[in-house]
């Protein structure tokens, strides 16, 4: 599922930002999808309106048609476009692995699987291992389509007692095979 986002700008003096859109029409080369009486959300200066729509994008399209019909007075407008598909990420870290029991001043080994939920495109993160909200250690990854990849991290706990042990993924991108 693709997030698609229409924004239409006013540049025509005497008109404001419409409200609806009569019709919205999506069109990649695997589909064709059509959203009548879109509703439109205007910006705080009425210059703009914009909607989000949910397109099934399951071919993985690189490039959508838009073509938006918007009903002004008596005049209807045809608003046409071409934009690129951005994958959004599809991956997460899905575990984390620390040992029950650690010897203080001791080196162990924390592991993060990060994954690629999709199956679809790779994608690439970089990963934060926290003790509390310190950064211990950051390392850039990439993982396939649908697969896992381990990132392994190295530390020593200088105190005895419980940790707060946090594994982040930032700066999530998707890339195109």
């Amino acid at each position: 599922m693709a997030e698609i986002v229409i924004t239409i700008t006013v540049t025509k003096d005497g008109y404001s930002a419409p409200t609806t859109a009569k019709r919205i029409k999506l069109k990649s080369l695997s589909r064709e999808e059509i959203f009548k009486n879109a509703k439109l959300t205007s910006n705080t200066y009425g210059s703009e309106s914009s909607a989000v729509l949910q397109y099934n994008n399951n071919k993985n399209a690189e490039s959508i048609k838009v073509i938006v019909k918007i009903k002004e007075g008596k005049e209807t407008i045809k608003l046409n476009t071409t934009g690129d598909v951005l994958l959004l990420p599809d991956a997460a870290v899905s575990s984390i692995d620390v040992y029950d029991n650690i010897t203080q001043r001791q080196e162990t080994t924390i592991t993060a699987k990060f994954s690629e939920l999709n199956g679809d495109t790779e994608a690439s993160a970089d990963i934060s291992f926290l003790v509390g909200y310190t950064v211990i250690e950051r390392s850039s990854i990439i993982v396939k389509p649908g697969e896992t990849t381990d990132v392994a991290f190295n530390t020593t706990f200088d105190t005895a007692g419980t940790h707060n042990v946090i594994v982040n993924a930032d700066q999530c991108t998707a890339r195109r095979l």
